[in-house]
Formats: C-alpha cells, structure tokens, sequence
C-alpha cells in the first residue's frame, strides 16, 4: 500500500494556512463554510490496516475486500454486526498481543451519507417543475450522497466522484418520467445553451440494466460536480479511473484533510475492542451567504445542502449564474476505543 511522504503534509499544511489566511484577511468575502452532521455515515472499504508505529512486526490487515465487493461499515453504530467494533474483533488477521495500535489505514471505494438536501436548476434545465425540485422550506429531502475515493470499473465511478441516490421522481403533472428511473445519478456542474441541459445524469438505475460512460472531465457542461480540489490527495486527474493509483485515508498522515485520528489501544489476546465513532459534524460544504447572489431562493436552514448547476452563455460576458453549494469535503469520524479483558 503506498505511503505518502511527510512532506506532502507538511505542504498541505502550508496551503491550507495561506488559503485560510487569504479568507480570513480578505475584503468582500461574502460566502462561508459550514460543517453539517448526516443522519447516516457508512464506510465502504476495499483495504483496511492497524499499525503499531513502534513496532511494524505487529501491523495487522483488518479488511481484505474488492472494489467489486467491499466490506460496509456503518458508522452509526457502535455494536453488532456492520460495526467497525465487529470488524476490529473478527479482523481479517489476528491482531498482535501486547501491540499498541496506534495508527489506521483505510482503502475507502466510497463514504456514504443520508444527508438534508434541496434541489435547484435554471429554468432551462429539463428538470424544472419536477416534484423534487425546491420552491420554499419544507421541499428539502433525506438524500443518499456516495463520495467516492477509489474508482469502480463495474460501474464506471471515479475518484472524486459524487453520486446521489434519487427515486419517485416525478414531472410538473405528478407522472413518473421514464428517463428518471429510481437509482444512482451525478450532477452536472454547468448548464449552457445549445448543451446537454439535464441536471441529473442516470448513474446507475435500481435494475442495474443501465451502466453508462462516466461523463468527460473539465470545467464545461459536460463536467460533473465532484468533491473539494486536492492534487496531493487525489493524484493527478487522468489517473481518476485507474485503480493501481490508490488513494488512502492515513490517521496518521492526513494529506487530505479528513480530520482523519485515531484513538489509540493497546490489546491482549482475549480482549474485546470497543469503537465508539462520533459523526458529528463530518461534511463541510461552501455556501453564498449574499442571497442576492445566488439565482435562486435557497433552503433557509443552513444546515441544509443546496445543490444545484452554474448556468453559463459563453457567448455572453458576466451572465453566469450560481444554483448550488459548492467544495464538499466529507471527514473521517472521530474514533473513543479501548480494549478490555473478559
């Protein structure tokens, strides 16, 4: 599994205090930051290690998985099976007696989240007066979000792609719309005229008849809306379906910037390891904070995700419009384990 050297985080330290620092110090800021809690939080993990840094003879393989079928953890809970609790005791190898685990790798393919979220498009998108569409408060829904880390061929998602989960969609009318079954779709980053004007492109439908070509890179409509800009983290852009490029989540080298920690243990042969994840605030998005700003009426709720396209005329100057939140970046949990004799 490749190691990123210290000096990237150190870099990436660097960078994120001139940025802040450029926000802090700046003059007309109007937009913001905010961290929000999802009502789920599950982990699907191709590769999973514990390392004891003191002593890498007792460095253990926890999770041996596929991108094709990886080991879901859910988050949420602290017991039971589907728990990262249950993973840590019935690990893929036998964890050493005596080690101090104090450091954690994960191989994600995705981190899964049900978040609050309403839609926007201009009125220009094919998807304007459908019943999932924001009008006012109350219009927001429950979503399932998939941010993905690693590429799966068998369905075509890159890393840094976002992938939401959609169903019931309905016209102006209330009839279902053929062209919108239940399942998996990204997000189109930018509607122009005389391009595609669909805001949500079919993914991956519940039937899994239905696979398509993941849609072409860039800044354009033909571009999706993917997760926070990090070349460090991801690697470079035309490695983003190649999955002998892995990106991994390092608790103790976070080059990515995912609050990735973690709480430390020392085992003994026959203990039983509690894992208590804490998911509390674990998604930062961007948001305008100038309504007057944004080309539509916003969920009052900051808490709620906006998304929604750019809607740009590159024949005209200035004209570009802004229907969505923007930068999102998902964090690791915060991990309390321990590890108690029978």
């Amino acid at each position: 599994m490749k190691r990123e050297p210290a000096v990237l985080l150190i870099l990436a330290v660097i960078i994120t205090f001139t940025a802040a620092s450029c926000c802090l110090f700046g003059s007309g800021k109007t937009d913001d930051s905010r961290d929000v809690t999802p009502t789920e939080y599950k982990i699907a993990v191709i590769n999973m290690e514990l390392n004891d840094t003191s002593d890498s003879l007792h460095d253990r393989q926890i999770i041996n998985a596929s991108s094709t079928n990886p080991e879901i953890i859910d988050l949420t809970l602290t017991s039971g099976v589907g728990s990262l609790a249950y993973i840590l005791n019935n690990p893929y190898d036998a964890l050493a007696d005596g080690a101090t685990y104090d450091e954690c790798i994960i191989t994600p393919l995705y981190i899964e989240m049900e978040l609050e979220i309403a839609f926007h498009v201009p009125s220009s998108a094919d998807e304007t007066g459908y019943n999932l569409i924001f009008s006012a408060d109350g219009d927001e829904s429950q979503t399932l979000v998939r941010f993905y880390f690693n590429p799966d061929p068998d369905h075509d998602y890159w890393r840094r792609d976002i992938a939401i989960y959609l169903s019931g969609i309905e016209d102006g009318t209330g009839t279902p719309v053929a062209a919108y079954p239940d399942g998996w779709y990204w997000l189109r980053r930018v509607i122009e005229p005389g391009a595609d004007t669909d805001f949500f492109i079919l993914a991956e439908d519940d039937a899994a008849s239905f696979s398509p070509t993941h849609p072409a890179s860039g800044i354009g409509p033909e571009s999706i809306i993917d997760q926070f800009d990090n070349s460090v983290f991801w690697g470079a852009e035309e490695d983003y379906d190649d999955a002998t490029h892995e990106t991994v989540i390092d608790t103790y080298n976070d080059v990515g910037g995912l609050n990735a920690s973690w709480d430390d243990f020392t085992f003994h042969t026959g203990y039983t390891i509690s894992c208590t994840p804490i998911i509390t605030n674990t998604l930062n998005f961007w948001y305008e904070t100038d309504a007057s700003k944004m080309s539509a009426t916003m969920a009052s709720d900051l808490d709620v995700i906006d998304l929604g396209p750019d809607y740009d005329d590159p024949s005209v100057s200035g004209n570009e419009e802004k229907y969505g939140d923007w930068g999102f970046h998902p964090f690791m949990p915060s991990f309390t384990n321990d590890s108690t004799a029978p």
